[in-house]
């Protein structure tokens, strides 16, 4: 599968597992806030993601998380200043939790190949 096809399905992969983090009652006070961290290592591991690849998905969840929050937020508040800082706020997290998670997931599965070879 080429490069820049796992990264966008490794960024669907992070941003879906992130959206359903949040879903269940109550366990979402502890499930959501790492929902991208889970994300990415299920996209790292599922996609063997290298660590660049895992780098350029951590931009893409961080911009697809960070730009509909800005929509959002500015819609709702129609405060600018306070949706631009929120909507860095959650790229800066959403997208660094991806990029870990999914780096430390890829160079794992990669640790592990080089082994059995």
């Amino acid at each position: 599968m080429p490069a820049p096809v796992r990264i966008i399905l490794g960024a669907v992969v992070a941003l879906a597992i992130t959206v359903l983090a949040w879903l269940p009652p109550i366990l979402h006070f502890f499930t959501g806030p790492i929902g991208p961290g889970i994300g990415g290592f299920v996209a790292g591991t599922q996609l063997k993601l290298s660590d660049r690849d895992a780098a350029v998905m951590g931009v893409v969840v961080a911009l697809g998380a960070g730009v509909p929050m800005f929509i959002v937020m500015d819609t709702l508040i129609g405060n600018e200043t306070f949706a631009a800082v929120a909507a860095i706020g959650i790229s800066i997290w959403s997208g660094g939790l991806a990029t870990v998670a999914a780096w430390f997931a890829g160079s794992d599965g990669e640790a592990e190949v080089e082994e059995t070879a």
